[in-house]
């Protein structure tokens, strides 16, 4: 089960979350039938709706997840990794093209 709410609207389902800048709930009705088939095109708007704007770099997407992975010990595992390959990752790629991530330094 996803922590993404999923609600019912005109016969349907929709998913709902606040918006941080205003406070008030943006909800959008999805084409599932099924509770499982609304779970993931939920999850999917609500990531598209709340990414950041414009690119997208490899040390966001990685702090993403280990975020979404919570207390699993995985998302540990993963903040190690992290600190042996992200520097790989911006030496290849250029020295702006990533910025670290929160608690790892660089």
């Amino acid at each position: 089960m996803s922590d993404i709410p999923i609600g019912r609207l005109r016969g349907g389902f929709c998913v709902y979350w606040p918006d941080p800048e205003t406070g008030k709930r943006k909800r959008y009705q999805l084409e599932a039938r099924t509770r499982a088939q609304a779970e993931a095109e939920g999850r999917d708007r609500y990531l598209k709706e709340t990414a950041p704007r414009g690119r997208l770099t490899v040390g966001q997407i990685w702090a993403s997840y280990i975020d979404h992975l919570g207390t699993k010990p995985t998302a540990k595992t993963m903040s190690y990794t992290g600190r042996a390959i992200l520097p790989f990752r911006r030496t290849a790629a250029g020295p702006d093209h990533d910025q670290g991530l929160p608690g790892l330094p660089l």
